[in-house]
């Protein structure tokens, strides 16, 4: 088992300060408003990877006399705060009530609006926030104080070491333990409301490159969560996962694991609580060179990551290779039909040529793995055949789009139609599935009759068997989207028919 590394930090023995530097902005033209406001980084609650104010870090400021959506903004040039004030920021003489900071680690072009009732962030996961509220008093024609800087309870940080990281680069880190958090809305009496997916959903991570390191430190990917209450100060068995996607296209190039046995994270508010993860050339690599794709399907808590292209396909449109249910060799590679472990097409009859594979499949619900699993055999890695309830979380959890003439990347258009599958929450992360067509006996159907056009069709094979003849395949066709939910469909076919595949990982 490989060892993780505690990222230690050295610690100043004072919270990093500053002298309180006045900001001066018109409130009104008779009564010119001066801030000194002052805020103090947390450095001595936990051994975090950053522990101090970095030039071009922004605070938040908002007040609750104050309509949103004005603020102020605190940037930090090394040295000192600067005040910009935002969308008519104006307090005036004897106003009272409470001021609210909010930090974004590299929420520096975070988008603030207004609900009508609240200060409201764009929508993206910083998970790592600081917050801190004062009152406040216009006296004199100033507001002053200093916000000492909380991290939010349960929090921890991960540290992965990467000498190349680029700041274009997209990635995320999963574990099970592990949930992303991020500010709703700042509500007009100065309480933060939080937001947080599911244990288990991806944390953003933001390439970090300190100012001044210390010693053996370099740049890398820093990624933040809140730790699970039952996992906090306990031994418990981690099971990570780190994704790095082509940046802004939605395809991801490499998915790494890392596995840590019996260990203790969060053991209190200064311990346990940043951790270093090495360089990924130390962690586990299995997608194998087939780029995954995360549509943001989750299946029994687990995220489904698709294969970009079909088993034995060249590139995302190519139909690939038509395999027999339960078959590791193409379908139409066959000599005799008679050598096929599924049996063969004789009427709809089951030919027992392969005993052994109708007795381990012989009834419905179960699953093809191992040596029977033609994804898993022919990709290695952790690739599989996606099971009946996956494809089904594909039509429900994707938006779909029909292509008569799909387009690939560099613009081009193929001549191949199909469905894109789109991510619901984001429509630049998408896979493309041809509609292959498929084999029955030794004769390749294209088109499917239907009405008074036959129609292109696609048949993917799930790993799910029905009985110990038929198993479930997955059958789309153009006009699924003009039509019933029928027409998309999980199907009970013979097992010696050829189907393509789409390999899906978790």
């Amino acid at each position: 088992m490989k060892k993780v590394l505690l990222l230690f930090c050295a610690l100043a023995a004072l919270m990093i300060s500053c002298e309180k530097q006045p900001i001066e902005l018109s409130g009104d033209a008779a009564a010119p408003v001066t801030f000194r406001l002052d805020a103090r980084h947390p450095a001595a609650q936990t051994k975090a990877v950053k522990t101090g104010w970095e030039p071009g870090d922004v605070v938040f400021v908002f007040f609750s006399g104050q309509a949103a959506p004005a603020y102020l903004e605190l940037s930090w040039d090394g040295s000192s705060w600067t005040g910009t004030p935002k969308n008519n920021l104006a307090p005036k003489e004897g106003e009272e009530g409470t001021m609210t900071a909010v930090y974004l680690p590299f929420g520096n072009d975070a988008v603030v609006s207004n609900d009508g009732t609240s200060f409201v962030f764009d929508k993206t996961y910083y998970t790592y926030y600081l917050t801190a509220s004062l009152p406040y008093t216009v006296t004199g024609g100033e507001i002053s104080g200093t916000f000492d800087m909380k991290i939010p309870a349960g929090y921890i940080q991960f540290f992965v070491d990467n000498a190349s990281a680029a700041a274009a680069d997209v990635t995320e880190l999963r574990e099970a333990h592990l949930t992303p958090s991020a500010i709703a809305s700042i509500g007009a009496d100065g309480v933060v409301a939080t937001e947080s997916l599911t244990h288990g959903a991806p944390l953003p991570g933001y390439v970090y490159d300190k100012a001044e390191k210390d010693a053996g430190e370099s740049k890398g990917y820093l990624f933040s969560g809140i730790l699970a209450e039952s996992a906090q100060g306990a031994a418990t068995d981690y099971h990570f996962t780190f994704v790095k996607m082509k940046g802004g296209s939605g395809r991801t190039a490499s998915y790494y694991t890392y596995d840590l046995a019996g260990k203790t994270f969060y053991r209190g508010e200064a311990e346990g609580r940043a951790i270093k993860f090495p360089a990924t050339a130390d962690w586990t690599d299995i997608s194998n060179g087939i780029i995954p794709v995360d549509l943001g399907i989750d299946v029994n808590g687990k995220r489904i990551y698709w294969a970009f292209k079909n088993l034995g396909a060249e590139n995302e449109y190519d139909t690939g290779d038509f395999f027999a249910w339960g078959e590791t060799e193409p379908y139409y590679s066959s000599q005799d039909p008679l050598t096929w472990k599924s049996g063969k097409e004789s009427g709809y009859a089951w030919n027992s040529y392969d005993a052994d594979l109708k007795t381990r499949y012989t009834t419905g619900n179960l699953t093809l793995s191992g040596t029977d699993d033609a994804a898993s055999v022919n990709l290695g890695g952790s690739w599989r055949i996606p099971t009946k309830q996956e494809l089904a979380a594909l039509v429900d959890g994707c938006t779909q789009d029909w292509q008569d003439n799909f387009r690939d990347n560099a613009g081009k258009f193929t001549g191949v139609s199909g469905f894109r599958f789109l991510n619901k929450s984001n429509s630049y992360t998408w896979i493309f599935i041809p509609a292959a067509g498929g084999y029955s006996g030794t004769s390749k159907m294209d088109k499917l009759s239907g009405g008074s056009t036959p129609v292109y069709f696609g048949a993917y094979w799930t790993s799910s068997s029905f009985d110990q003849r038929l198993a479930y395949e997955f059958v789309f066709k153009k006009d699924c989207l003009n039509k019933s939910s029928d027409y998309w469909f999980t199907y009970n076919d013979e097992r010696c028919f050829g189907s393509a595949i789409r390999p899906v990982m978790d």
